[in-house]
């Protein structure tokens, strides 16, 4: 017993010498030793040899000195560049939390609140903004809208989507510009004719425009710019039957995917047609509201069945609300030139640089789909024109509002 006793005096005191003697690293690490064994530990007078294993878990802490452990001083700077990165890149994420929040707390406080339909997917792509569903991108511009300063030479051509605004815009186009066939065949329609609320090229660079300038917009009346609801500039506005106009919207929501990523079927969207949740609805009060004011000396209210119907008389129009003298021959060169094949064909008018540059879906139909007055009857069942019945009568009724949805072959968007 006595040689086992001076033998743990000698091992704690060997301990001690080399734990003051060393040059302890800062940088330590844990070992756990399983056993240390001690064997041989004889008793005099016996042959017996007894082994005496002590468990030290968790208690011996193993110190190196930079001599003993070099790689562990090279790991030490990448250590600390990971721990700070991750300290960086964890408050960047919250710093996005917290502007996100304190952005949509903002736009709150402005009435506009954000629409997550749950048929699409990513992020929500429309907000809500007195009473009318608007896409997102218009979020960030409301006040640039509201104060843009319009003028009296501006010619404004509104619509509720896919309510042949393309046809209209080229003829206003070709009537302003007297015939100047030159221009519409050496630059697209978005350059000649910019769309107001769109980021591309914004309203920043529409103002810069020399005049007169051709505006585009599918804003309702109530949130077009104050110096428009005040009578400066000329308003072109077409009006088209609410179930092509349905149909038409559908498809071009299909075209789009990538940027609407709207997963739902075409009963999923006439649902949200019907009941305002489309962007720009409801349609009702979007056409209503310029109905309203069609005998504004400034406001010129077509229908796109009367357009498709009689092409020249409609160029004729609008050459006499413009102000502009036409000859009969460049009226007939102008219908011709907006009517459905030749729109179809023309890669000015056609849109088919938005599947190029991935807007639209590379095998998606094209913008200009199909050329019928009433297409709606292949895709409507009983209950779906009942609803719309419905939706026009309470609407509609009162102010006189009608529209023809026959189905004879036509021009169409």
């Amino acid at each position: 017993m006595m040689n086992y006793l001076m033998t743990m005096r000698l091992f704690n005191l060997s301990k001690s010498a080399v734990l003051k003697t060393s040059r302890i690293s800062l940088i330590f690490r844990p070992l756990t030793y399983s056993t240390r064994r001690f064997q041989s530990l004889h008793f005099s007078g016996h042959e017996n040899r007894l082994r005496l294993s002590l468990f030290q878990r968790n208690t011996n802490v193993r110190y190196y000195s930079s001599k003993e452990d070099p790689n562990s001083m090279k790991l030490r700077p990448q250590l600390l560049v990971a721990i700070y990165m991750s300290f960086f890149m964890g408050g960047c994420l919250l710093f996005a939390i917290v502007y996100r929040e304190l952005d949509e707390s903002k736009q709150r406080w402005k009435g506009v609140e954000r629409v997550k339909d749950p048929l699409q997917t990513g992020r929500a792509q429309m907000i809500q903004y007195k009473d009318t569903m608007l896409p997102i991108f218009v979020e960030k511009i409301l006040d640039d809208v509201e104060n843009f300063e319009s003028k009296e030479t501006d010619i404004w051509v509104v619509s509720f989507p896919r309510s042949g605004t393309t046809m209209l815009q080229e003829m206003v186009d070709l009537v302003n510009s007297e015939g100047d066939f030159v221009r519409v065949q050496t630059k697209t329609l978005e350059e000649r004719f910019p769309y107001f609320e769109y980021v591309y090229p914004g309203i920043k660079s529409i103002e810069k425009t020399d005049s007169p300038r051709l505006i585009k917009s599918h804003l309702p009346l109530n949130l077009l710019p104050k110096s428009v609801r005040e009578g400066k500039g000329k308003v072109i506005y077409i009006a088209r039957n609410p179930k092509d106009t349905c149909v038409s919207y559908f498809h071009f929501v299909q075209l789009l995917k990538p940027m609407f990523r709207f997963t739902g079927n075409f009963n999923e969207f006439f649902d949200r047609f019907v009941n305002g949740k489309v962007p720009y609805g409801p349609w009702w009060r979007h056409v209503k509201e310029f109905w309203d004011i069609r005998d504004s000396s400034n406001i010129l209210f077509l229908k796109y069945e009367d357009i498709v119907e009689d092409m020249g008389g409609t160029v004729l129009t609008i050459a006499e609300f413009l102000g502009k003298d036409i000859h009969p021959m460049e009226i007939k060169m102008i219908a011709e030139h907006c009517s459905f094949n030749q729109m179809k064909v023309n890669p000015n008018l056609n849109f088919s640089w938005w599947k190029e540059t991935g807007i639209a879906d590379k095998k998606g139909e094209d913008f200009i789909r199909k050329g019928k007055v009433g297409n709606w009857r292949e895709m409507f069942d009983v209950n779906q024109n009942l609803q719309m019945e419905t939706m026009k009568y309470l609407k509609l009724n009162e102010c006189g509002l009608r529209f023809n949805e026959g189905d004879k072959t036509t021009e169409e968007e």
